[in-house]
């Protein structure tokens, strides 16, 4: 009886432990993340927010130049599923941005060795396609470099659901943009969001109906 009792002192005083020593991880990854954000904060007018679990993301939102944005920082990823090295995934989006069509901009490389590495449009408008090509939407998402083999997500995607438009990064080994890197970001996809509107306005709303 009494190892009984004794064993499960032992287990309350360990999950007790257990749970402060998680709690206290915690805190300090978010501070990290929080930290990381300091500079860029006032770029946006912006408010940092965790993701309220094991702080392995961290969000900023604000405004740009009139313009919503929402920001996420997600260090130490897996760079392939079966684990491997980490990577340092960022991103960065305008919402309320209105469209009539998806599309995305991403880097391909071709399958062992075939095809061409090159940037591309991807959209099932063959118009808007174009249309975007024509705007020099490429020449502005491939001024950033290209994307790490690793990165396999489109480097901008336009979701007309969401009405977001998004560009994400590998942004390794930092943590954080640099306030003069995240500028050019977020002015990126300003520009973008001129030629969204121009090339690719949604439906009037008679029109819907």
């Amino acid at each position: 009886m009494a190892d009984m009792l004794y064993g499960a002192i032992g287990l309350v005083i360990f999950l007790v432990v257990a749970f402060i020593a998680g709690y206290l991880l915690y805190k300090f990854k978010n501070a990290r993340l929080t930290s990381a954000w300091g500079p860029l904060v006032g770029l946006v007018n912006g408010k940092v927010v965790g993701d309220g679990g094991g702080a392995a993301s961290s969000w900023l939102s604000g405004t740009y130049q009139g313009r919503p944005v929402v920001a996420k920082l997600a260090p130490d990823l897996n760079q392939h599923e079966d684990g491997g090295s980490k990577y340092n995934y960022f991103d960065v989006a305008l919402t309320e941005t209105p469209g009539r069509h998806d599309w995305a901009v991403e880097y391909a490389r071709g399958t062992l060795g075939l095809g061409r590495a090159e940037w591309r449009i991807v959209s099932q408008e063959p118009a808007l396609a174009a249309a975007l090509t024509t705007a020099g939407v490429i020449d502005l998402v491939a001024a950033f470099g290209q994307p790490p083999g690793h990165f396999v997500m489109p480097s901008v995607k336009y979701d007309r659901r969401e009405e977001s438009l998004r560009y994400r990064a590998d942004i390794s080994p930092a943590v954080a943009p640099s306030p003069e890197q995240f500028g050019q970001m977020v002015g990126m996809l300003v520009r973008l969001a001129v030629i969204n509107a121009q090339v690719n306005a949604p439906l009037p709303s008679a029109a819907i109906r």
